[in-house]
């Protein structure tokens, strides 16, 4: 493990840093909707509205980072995104009125999303090809520290004031933004390709966009839209049904956590020797496994048993999908592929609740799981077909 970490170029290891400053300015989020419903005084229904316009503001965040990560340095899309996100969580202790806070999430979700596409074309065009299963996966880590982090600071700081999260995740992220300029590298990917010496010999060459490409896209989006539920419907239902309280809620979404610092970086150098599309398949399964296990038993250790399963499938499953599009996005449109796979995660993350929602507003909850099962099973069998298909075999070479 050490001499894979001794391989990593000096500037993934900069733009971790950054990461962290972003996953600080996501987390401010969670807190954000107590924050709208008990000091603002918004109703339940204005807050969803608020928090739907983040999500509007990520998809076209993504959009435009992609489109645009293929012409402009990443790192200056990055920085960008940093210092106009740190202005709009600023802003919220200030904003009163409605209409405003919601222009104000918006232009905060844009920001916020903006940075992912951008970061992940940079770590790719500078990382060894034989590296970047390992990247990714370090890179996932490094996300949920951040993300873990803010939210258990955000609770703390919200004790000493309502405020105190917004001032101080803003100054973290401007933080992020001055290191990042001082440290980044502010050149085009052609230039990041050319200056690593990283030719994309595992990579899509031609300038045509694959089906494999659309169809990682697709069934991306069908786990993302089961793995949301996490964050909407899961909760309501282990309430009602496992009759877990708000406090043993939080010790599951602290077991995923912690399960991905300890296991993420160890388990991607184990699985790292396998096709990416067997991994990939077997992270799926396990994720639809984990969820569907939710419909069989209403005993809190089961539940338990459920997170470990669907957070190894995360583990496996979520980072190399990216690989997987971006070795599949062709060779002049990598920033593009990577918009294109954040746009379509930020899309489930918007459908996915809400369909989750319907379905267990109207008494059919237990079908959130099966179809989770039933989607993971699908997503399997897909990339298996692609592995037996595809031209392109992502298979680390030795």
């Amino acid at each position: 493990m050490l001499s894979t970490f001794k391989q990593i170029p000096r500037g993934i290891w900069i733009t971790f840093f950054a990461i962290v400053g972003n996953s600080f300015g996501w987390s401010v989020t969670a807190y954000m909707a107590l924050f709208l419903h008990l000091h603002r005084g918004f109703s339940v229904t204005q807050v969803g509205a608020v928090m739907a316009g983040f999500g509007l503001g990520a998809l076209i965040g993504a959009y435009l980072s992609g489109r645009i990560a293929d012409k402009y340095p990443p790192h200056k899309i990055c920085l960008i995104s940093l210092f106009v996100n740190s202005i709009t969580i600023l802003a919220v202790p200030f904003v009163h009125q409605y209409l405003l806070m919601m222009l104000v999430t918006i232009i905060m979700g844009t920001a916020n999303s903006a940075f992912s596409p951008a970061n992940r074309v940079y770590i790719m065009a500078i990382c060894p090809v034989h590296l970047r299963n390992q990247v990714t996966n370090i890179r996932y880590t490094v996300i949920n520290i951040g993300i873990g982090s803010g939210i258990f600071f955000c609770s703390m700081l919200s004790q000493l004031s309502m405020n105190m999260p917004f001032f101080v995740n803003c100054a973290i992220l401007v933080l992020a933004g001055i290191f990042l300029k001082g440290h980044g590298d502010f050149h085009s990917v052609k230039q990041l390709q050319a200056e690593s010496h990283n030719e994309p010999i595992n990579t899509n060459t031609n300038t045509a966009v694959p089906l494999s490409f659309w169809l990682n896209l697709l069934f991306l989006g069908l786990l993302q839209s089961s793995f949301a539920q996490i964050r909407a419907t899961m909760p309501l239902y282990l309430y009602k049904y496992y009759h877990v309280s708000q406090f043993l809620f939080g010790h599951l979404f602290l077991l995923n956590c912690i399960l991905i610092v300890l296991l993420q970086i160890p388990l991607s150098m184990i699985l790292s020797r396998f096709n990416n599309y067997v991994v990939a398949s077997a992270g799926a399964i396990a994720i639809g496994l984990g969820f569907t296990m939710l419909a069989f038993n209403y005993h809190y250790w089961w539940a338990v048993l459920a997170t470990a399963i669907w957070t190894l499938g995360e583990m496996v499953y979520f980072p190399i999908s990216q690989v997987l599009v971006y070795d599949l996005s062709p060779a002049n449109r990598k920033g593009w592929g990577m918009g294109v796979y954040q746009f379509c995660y930020a899309l489930a993350n918007i459908v996915g609740p809400a369909a989750g929602s319907l379905l267990l507003g109207h008494g059919h909850p237990y079908l959130i799981w099966v179809l989770s099962g039933v989607f993971g099973l699908l997503t399997a069998i897909a990339l298996q077909i692609m592995r037996k298909s595809t031209t392109l075999d992502p298979v680390v070479a030795n």
